[in-house]
């Protein structure tokens, strides 16, 4: 999996700069370790697979993967540590990944959700991603766990890549996180998105990845505009990701 910066380059999960313009001081996050290949990463309840796609290059070694997990009995988690933590009062930081269904939809316990976890440390833990329960077949922005669910005109469907592009703006009180999938690549910040305005995560000091589904996730980008996190390029590009129409993009509503 890689993380992004704004200058286009990347590197994988680990000792990376990433959602900063050149000569900014960027975030990074730690891994212990990296290597090529299949290796497993130890979840909560059970052990997450992980595998790694990408190529060999001199200047890092690697060029980059993709998390991937299959259906479990029980919840499996994983986190990375931010070395510069999010949440400040009165800030914003924009979050992008690419998640795609694998398998059989809602198979796993409580029907297979999967997605990424923005880890706060009041005791709430922001949720995007396929839920676990209200509306299965669209993805969602939600407090981990359920609560506060929004849904997005957005289908999970198996095979077929989503990218999720979430704005947080970090107040004195209750925070504002705004979900947009499927934007176009090289255009503006859409003008709407799904407003979900009802927690306080406090020092996000941490992202996770949490699932009982089957899924796989990658280019996960974190930055301090809209423009940092948006790949150059629409999803069905990727050998990884294939299958993301241009009629995909969200109308986004309440639910």
């Amino acid at each position: 999996m890689c993380l992004h910066r704004a200058d286009g380059d990347e590197q994988p999960l680990g000792d990376l700069g990433v959602g900063q313009p050149p000569g900014h001081q960027p975030h990074h996050v730690q891994l212990p370790g990296r290597q090529v290949g299949r290796r497993r990463l130890r979840g909560r309840g059970t052990e997450l697979p992980q595998q790694f796609h990408g190529d060999r290059r001199a200047d890092q070694g690697l060029a980059g993967g993709s998390v991937s997990g299959d259906a479990f009995p029980s919840i499996n988690g994983i986190l990375r540590r931010l070395q510069q933590p999010l949440g400040a009062d009165n800030t914003t930081a924009y979050i992008s990944f690419l998640l795609r269904p694998e398998g059989t939809l809602n198979s796993g316990i409580f029907n297979g959700f999967f997605g990424l976890t923005l880890n706060g440390s009041l005791g709430n833990d922001l949720f995007v991603g396929k839920p676990g329960g209200g509306l299965l077949d669209r993805y969602v922005i939600e407090t981990r766990g359920g609560s506060g669910q929004l849904a997005s005109n957005t289908e999970t469907v198996v095979g077929r890549t989503a990218l999720m592009v979430v704005k947080a703006q970090f107040m004195p009180g209750v925070d504002i996180f705004t979900l947009y999938t499927n934007p176009l690549p090289n255009r503006p910040e859409p003008a709407k998105g799904l407003v979900k305005s009802d927690i306080d995560l406090g020092v996000v000091s941490a992202i996770g990845i949490y699932s009982t589904g089957a899924f796989s996730i990658d280019e996960i980008r974190i930055g301090t505009t809209y423009a940092d996190v948006l790949p150059t390029s629409h999803p069905g590009g990727r050998d990884l990701f294939e299958g993301c129409d241009d009629d995909d993009r969200d109308e986004h509503h309440r639910r």
